[in-house]
């Protein structure tokens, strides 16, 4: 293990840091020069390397000097004087970790169609989209996003999909159709690793004909699209949560400032995040 610089701690003693791990070790000298290992000091340290582990996955961490614990503590904003207890409740309150996918312009048939998927490590999701029927009829169509890489047990993806019914330009109803649908997914929570690194095909599919199974129509479209799918996992978004009578709800937010809605593919400048939260209504 590569020992890191000596940094003067406390009087009466020294710890070092391992890159490798964020792990700092405590020592006390007596006054022969003999030295102990402070075990309560350890121990801390090695829940602070932990939370670090932690946070580096599903927060979202700031550039901070890996050997500097004082660093850390001035970029969560902890006042002095600082205590490793403050530092992990600090990386405990930052916000999670979060992917976002756009689709880009899509086209079947006479459907005009674009979405994005924003994914959380808390399992918040946001998923939303328009879709635009240039036809004289109607069709029935669907925008899709597959996660190639988050499966369950039995090998199957997880797919976020909308389904929705467009007017045609010489028919009664809607030719034009916009959604935002927030909620929050267990699966995508339990599987935030494999999440954050996965492959992603998106799929609009229309038809003049109804469908009865979407998921056959989905692992159907999937495989027209060159995709080896025998099976897909229906993502389901929950929008009640807690505190009772709690909706999640995503949007911008600036510091100190209300959440705006708006599709996360297009931030509306710098200092300024998106995010999904549970809200009292």
């Amino acid at each position: 293990m590569t020992r890191g610089p000596f940094r003067t701690a406390s009087p009466g003693g020294r710890f070092w840091v391992s890159p490798e791990c964020l792990l700092y070790i405590y020592f006390r000298y007596d006054s022969c020069g003999r030295h102990t290992l402070d075990s309560g000091y350890y121990a801390l340290m090695v829940s602070l390397a932990s939370a670090l582990h932690a946070a580096s996955s599903r927060k979202k961490m700031p550039a901070f000097d890996q050997v500097s614990v004082h660093d850390l503590a001035v970029k969560l904003h902890i006042a002095s004087p600082i205590s490793l207890r403050d530092v992990m409740g600090g990386l405990n309150d930052l916000p999670p970790a979060s992917i976002t996918f756009g689709s880009g312009s899509l086209v079947a048939g006479f459907v005009h169609g674009s979405g994005y998927l924003y994914l959380q490590s808390d399992g918040g999701t946001a998923f939303g989209g328009s879709a635009h029927e240039s036809g004289v009829v109607g069709e029935n169509f669907f925008l899709a996003f597959l996660l190639l890489d988050v499966v369950d047990a039995k090998g199957q993806p997880i797919a976020f999909v909308h389904p929705d019914i467009l007017a045609g330009q010489l028919t009664i109803g809607f030719s034009d159709k916009n959604w935002n649908d927030y909620g929050l997914n267990a699966f995508i929570a339990a599987n935030w690793d494999a999440v954050r690194t996965t492959r992603v095909r998106v799929v609009l599919h229309a038809s003049t004909d109804g469908w009865q199974v979407l998921e056959a129509v989905v692992i159907g479209a999937f495989v027209a699209a060159g995709l080896a799918v025998s099976g897909v996992i229906i993502a389901n978004q929950v929008k009640a949560c807690e505190p009772p009578n709690g909706q999640w709800k995503c949007g911008f937010e600036r510091p100190g400032g209300p959440s705006t809605p708006g599709d996360p593919t297009r931030s509306p400048g710098a200092g300024v995040d998106y995010i999904c939260r549970c809200e009292s209504n």
